[in-house]
């Protein structure tokens, strides 16, 4: 018989399809599979373990571990301000809740919102609506983009715009009411400016077709004083809970500081603090929300309320009684106690990671297309694949991050913050490797979440103190010589700087005006030089215009 020769050249590869490779390769992959099996299951005990570990620490100290204990219990709806006919469409959203098992998935309806309607006429509240809406019915609009529109009609438009936005946060100048009036002058139609006009007057004019839905929620807002938005909580995924009401309150929110300072500037002092007070009464409705967004928007909603407030404390037009009310109100807002709060709520969930994956494992989609597209990098696939003990070994090493180096930043009995504590943080994670650091990179928080409730709680502090110097000055004329003759009288308690444990710094100026400030982030008495990482100051604008007049152009 002849032999071929191709044979002998390959003896490997007859080998390989050959009953003894294939009993061999067999074995070697049973004992690999069994190998994987075994670590599998150790690792995925010892990781259990260790979280219930984790688990009855917490507990034992009283903490609350899991995010259905942040859920906050609903108000009377008859009380409530969030459920009222203006703002009740925004959480009224077209979807259902869908079970398989263990798990619970939302499925959008055909829109997002069941109101349109109502949704579009809440868009209609922001300062910049009716420019926008101008663009939208430009005859250029259908044929080009939005920007490009902006560009062909109205060059320099977006520039103002953006400064306008940019600067209309708490500072200590003025907000700029000429530039609002020529940006809706140039983009709606307004009449030219005369001289009968001034640039608060132009802003009001602009924003008068909002007066009947503004002045509804001013009315809501009397007979409901409390609020509470009805968020969908019922989910396997809270990092997914759907927060659309944020927008429109911070919207809101923005349009009533801009006409609370044109309210101010034409000395219609009663109208503008009813703006102001109005606008701390829908921050203050994300309070009990556990999500650290949640808090910042409210942070930054209050912040943009005292910026009209400081003005009209700088045209001395707040009498005693309106400053002993704002006083009050602004006293019970405690920023540091929603710090706390929203640390343990965003803690307790990332303590739903192993469950999470558990559910995407279960329900019949393409989970690891869907971590790819929430988390946005390359590590949901090593989540994917590694054993669940190791998913729990992330989650407690995430959340104590939040025990050893989020939360003790802030001192709420002491009324304390501690900058060196951040420090510590991102220098410790920078330094963090391994398979059980793969979620606190992914998922813990950028940035310095501490300092911003520490400034924004130090600019309310130094809010109530401006109030009482006020009063003071009401009763005596000129300011006080220092900050403990506003104590007891006109204050119960002086308020410290969060830094520093002393008393925040006061200097009387030469102008017969005052200084008032925290050492601020460095920890530093920089002299009140103003900068987030510096001193945090508060000064009245300078040079105070009669009602009627534009401050921004004596400057």
């Amino acid at each position: 018989m002849k032999t071929s020769k191709l044979s002998p050249r390959f003896p490997t590869f007859r080998y390989l399809f050959s009953w003894r490779f294939l009993r061999v390769f067999l074995f070697v992959v049973i004992c690999i599979a069994t190998v994987l099996g075994l670590f599998y299951t150790e690792e995925n005990v010892r990781g259990k373990r260790a979280w219930d570990a984790y688990v009855r620490e917490r507990t034992a100290k009283g903490e609350k571990v899991y995010f259905r204990e942040f859920i906050p219990p609903p108000v009377p709806d008859e009380q409530n301000l969030a459920l009222c006919p203006l703002l009740k469409p925004i959480l009224d959203l077209d979807f259902r809740a869908v079970t398989n098992g263990r798990s619970i998935r939302l499925v959008r309806g055909p829109n997002f919102w069941r109101d349109t309607n109502g949704v579009n006429r809440l868009q209609r509240l922001s300062r910049s609506w009716g420019i926008r809406e101008y663009y939208r019915m430009h005859p250029l609009a259908p044929r080009r983009r939005l920007a490009q529109t902006r560009d062909a009609v109205l060059p320099g438009y977006q520039v103002l715009l953006n400064r306008l936005e940019n600067h209309a946060k708490l500072t200590n100048g003025w907000i700029d009411l000429g530039g609002w009036a020529t940006l809706y002058r140039t983009g709606t139609n307004l009449p030219s400016s005369d001289t009968t006009n001034t640039p608060a007057a132009e802003v009001l004019l602009a924003l008068r077709s909002l007066e009947p839905d503004l002045a509804e929620l001013h009315q809501e807002a009397a007979r409901r004083p409390l609020g509470r938005w009805p968020i969908y909580y019922n989910t396997n995924e809270p990092a997914g809970i759907l927060l659309p009401h944020l927008a429109p309150g911070k919207s809101i929110t923005s349009l009533l500081q801009l006409r609370a300072a044109a309210y101010f500037n034409l000395g219609k002092t009663e109208a503008g603090l009813s703006d102001v007070e109005l606008g701390l009464q829908l921050a203050e409705s994300f309070r009990e929300e556990p999500f650290l967004i949640s808090q910042l928007v409210r942070n930054v909603c209050q912040s943009l309320l005292l910026q009209p407030l400081k003005e009209g404390l700088a045209r001395h037009q707040l009498s005693e009684e309106q400053l002993a009310r704002v006083q009050r109100e602004l006293s019970t807002i405690d920023l540091l106690a929603s710090y706390e709060n929203c640390m343990l709520a965003e803690r307790a969930m990332h303590s739903e990671w192993s469950k999470y994956l558990q559910y995407l494992r279960n329900i019949n989609f393409d989970w690891k297309k869907l971590l790819d597209i929430e988390i946005g990098s390359g590590r949901p696939l090593a989540l994917a694949i590694m054993p669940s003990g190791w998913v729990y070994r992330n989650q407690i090493a995430l959340c104590r991050i939040y025990d050893e180096m989020s939360l003790p930043a802030i001192d709420v009995k002491l009324r304390r913050a501690y900058p060196i504590v951040e420090s510590d943080r991102e220098q410790r994670m920078a330094k963090m490797h391994g398979p059980f650091s793969v979620l606190p990179k992914m998922m813990f928080p950028v940035g310095s979440s501490s300092r911003k409730f520490a400034h924004d709680q130090t600019q309310l502090d130094q809010a109530v103190i401006a109030c009482a110097l006020e009063r003071y000055r009401l009763i005596h004329g000129t300011y006080p010589e220092t900050l403990d003759a506003l104590s007891p009288a006109l204050i119960e308690k002086l308020p410290h700087d969060l830094i520093s444990g002393d008393a925040l710094k006061y200097l009387r100026t030469d102008d017969g005006q005052y200084v008032l400030y925290s050492v601020g982030w460095n920890e530093k008495d920089d002299g009140g030089v103003e900068a987030l990482e510096s001193d945090w100051v508060w000064r009245l604008p300078a040079k105070p215009a009669p009602p009627g007049r534009d401050e921004n152009r004596d400057r």
